[in-house]
């Protein structure tokens, strides 16, 4: 039974701790790694160097990355220190005790998400793989010969005699196919719908390798008869078979539904792109209308949430500064009005 690790790690806003470990919660994204730097994250193809700075406050933990490389930092440090490369672990988030009930499940969702896409893209490629089967195997054309209907429409009498069925030249003209007997020496001795092209006889050599793959181009399937060897044949391209026998039409599905699995999941990323940047964009209006607002010199209060939510309270404190700044020259003017009236009315 595979062990399972309980990491527990607390997500400060000076530094990040582990049970073992503790650095300083500082990102910084690097275009390549350098012997020079002290610990390095490689995530998605880049590089972040870790523990270096330290990170400046932010009230809200997922308005970026940072803490995303930050927990992996951890683990890693955590899984080095007990001599792993992998491992199944139970993560345990320590968030500051003001902000729990606010961030955590926020957070918990943070750390998580990678994982919630790549479940995501696994489950979706899993039912589009069982669409593509389904559809390709309605849409084959069902070249399945019945052979033991073929079989069983060929009849040996007690004389040695072999007749058969009046339906049977239906049946196999019906799945474009043909069948013949062979005795014992490979000799046929009765056909129905063979072609002409074919030998009339074959050598022991020739009837094992058509046994199991083609007797020239045509697909064939070999039976035990009580009169022979019952050999059923089908039309060139129409099968393929290498000791399995698969519908030409099927096949070409198959190719035809990875291809639209992989367009899916092309435009599947495209709209997760799209969404991401929606939602950015309606973010952003807010925050210029504030700044707008600001410049007026009015009051504002965005919203401290959303996708920038760390932009709108650095806003919000701007703008109060200003406003305060605002009213305290307001005040001073004032006052330095009333001391410079209040001399000359009393010499007038």
């Amino acid at each position: 039974m595979e062990q399972v690790y309980r990491i527990g790690i607390d997500h400060g806003y000076g530094n990040i701790k582990s049970a073992h470990y503790i650095f300083e919660s500082g990102v910084i994204e690097r275009e390549r790694a350098s012997e020079l730097a002290g610990m390095i994250v490689e995530f998605e193809g880049k590089f972040y160097e870790i523990g270096s700075t330290h990170k400046e406050y932010q009230m809200d933990k997922v308005w970026d990355e940072d803490y995303y490389i930050l927990t992996l930092a951890a683990l890693a440090k955590e899984l080095k220190g007990r001599g792993l490369c992998n491992a199944s672990v139970i993560l345990a988030v320590g968030l500051p005790i003001k902000w729990l009930g606010e961030q955590g499940e926020g957070f918990r969702k943070y750390l998580l998400k990678s994982a919630a896409i790549l479940i995501l893209f696994f489950i979706l490629n899993i039912v589009l793989i069982f669409c593509v089967l389904i559809w390709a195997w309605q849409s084959s054309s069902r070249p399945e010969i019945p052979l033991r209907q073929i079989s069983e429409s060929i009849t040996l009498d007690e004389n040695g005699t072999l007749t058969a069925a009046d339906t049977l030249p239906d049946i196999l003209d019906d799945k474009k196919a043909w069948a013949m007997m062979l005795d014992d020496s490979g000799q046929v001795f009765w056909q129905e719908c063979m072609p002409d092209e074919l030998p009339r006889k074959y050598a022991a050599t020739d009837i094992a390798k058509f046994s199991r793959w083609y007797l020239q181009d045509y697909p064939v399937y070999v039976l035990e008869h009580p009169a022979g060897l019952l050999v059923i044949g089908c039309e060139p391209n129409s099968i393929v078979k290498y000791n399995f026998a698969l519908d030409v039409t099927y096949l070409t599905t198959i190719a035809l539904g990875i291809g639209i699995v992989i367009i899916v999941n092309v435009l599947l990323i495209v709209l997760l792109f799209w969404r991401n940047t929606r939602n950015v964009e309606k973010a952003v209006v807010p925050i210029l209308n504030g700044i707008e607002t600001i410049s007026q010199g009015n009051p504002i209060d965005l919203p401290a949430k959303g996708e920038l939510a760390e932009i709108n309270i650095k806003l919000n404190n701007a703008g109060d500064y200003l406003i305060k700044k605002d009213n305290t020259r307001v005040e001073w003017i004032r006052g330095v009005s009333h001391d410079i009236r209040t001399p000359l009315s009393m010499i007038l």
